[in-house]
């Protein structure tokens, strides 16, 4: 037939085969441009108990204004396949109420050469009772999962697993980002592993840093621009700073402790040489005095006066070299006044 062969009926259009030895339906177009159309104003069913079958080197096109369906019935065996001959050729599945494509088996949407789009103007729900929920691109290709209320993705008894041969990037440009596990959460990058946010808030018992064999690094940048390395300190409300002195400073401040206590020492030993009374009939006497220790040394000088027969009043100073830390500095003068009688 040269023409065109068209069905109709005012109650519906019933094609059948029913010869269970194998009895097949063909609908086909011998021209490579000719086409077939199905078309309903209320259901369109296609239904076989062992293959279904729509081949088309072009496009195919189902519409519906009700509900499109399509069931293989034939066991584990039935089999549902749309597919295009040609590499550019669409397949376009539109219903103004609902489409439904059930496997018992598994069920795949993919594209070879463009791009695979399931949407949904309400809710996109995508269910594997006793698998995988696969999600993937291959290639240079972007797998983009988005939903105006929220994105949910959930897993009853076994992993998620989401991986990203170059980047993953989670966006919640309105909302909020929830991750939740029963057990654990693994986060695993070859490379850099980015956390950009106003506040970084980690709710945990136990934080562990870097690889506990200790060979990781922990850099926190709102702590550098000291020139030499500093201390980490704790402020009172818990935020983490750094000393305004360095660990240097430190170091120079213990070494001097052993110059500051010769220092207390040579001061003593130069005043102790100093003599706090007179002899004989002589009221007014002077002196002078020295003293090391360890590395330091001190001089001093006095003076004693007989204020009666049994009694004398003394007093000396002594000078010393102080030493500087940055934290303190020790005195380089040091004084005495003491009083003497015998009875």
């Amino acid at each position: 037939m040269d023409g065109v062969l068209d069905l109709d009926g005012n109650e519906g259009v019933t094609i059948n085969a029913d010869d269970e030895a194998g009895a097949s339906i063909a609908l086909t177009t011998a021209n490579a441009t000719g086409s077939i159309t199905l078309t309903s104003a209320d259901k369109a069913t296609i239904s076989s108990v062992d293959t279904a079958k729509i081949d088309s080197a072009a496009d195919v096109d189902i519409d519906a204004a009700s509900n499109i369906t399509l069931t293989a019935e034939n066991g584990a065996n039935g089999s549902i396949t749309l597919q295009t001959l040609d590499a550019d050729g669409d397949i376009n599945l539109t219903s103004a109420d609902k489409a439904t494509i059930q496997s018992a088996d598994s069920l795949e949407l993919k594209s070879t050469a463009s791009t695979t789009t399931v949407s949904a103007r309400q809710e996109l729900d995508l269910t594997s009772t006793a698998g995988d929920v696969d999600i993937n691109s291959g290639g240079n290709g972007i797998v983009d999962i988005d939903g105006a209320s929220g994105v949910e993705i959930d897993s009853v008894a076994n992993d998620v697993d989401i991986t990203a041969a170059v980047n993953l990037t989670n966006s919640a440009t309105a909302g909020s980002i929830t991750n939740t596990a029963g057990q654990d959460i693994n986060n695993t990058a070859g490379r850099n592993y980015n956390v950009t946010s106003t506040n970084y808030n980690n709710n945990s018992d136990v934080i562990t840093l870097g690889k506990t064999d200790g060979s990781s690094t922990v850099i926190l940048p709102g702590l550098k621009g000291s020139s030499e390395e500093a201390f980490v300190t704790v402020k009172s409300d818990g935020t983490i700073a750094k000393s305004s002195f360095s660990v240097n400073d430190v170091k120079d401040a213990l070494q001097k402790f052993d110059e500051g206590i010769n220092q207390v020492g040579a001061m003593s030993m130069a005043v102790s040489a100093l003599p706090n009374l007179t002899n004989g009939d002589k009221k007014y006497g002077c002196g002078v005095g020295t003293g090391v220790m360890g590395s330091a040394w001190a001089g001093a000088a006095g003076c004693v006066v007989k204020v009666t027969n049994s009694i004398w009043v003394n007093g000396a100073v002594s000078y010393s070299p102080g030493v500087k830390t940055e934290f303190s500095e020790t005195s380089n003068f040091a004084g005495r006044l003491g009083a003497f009688w015998q009875f």
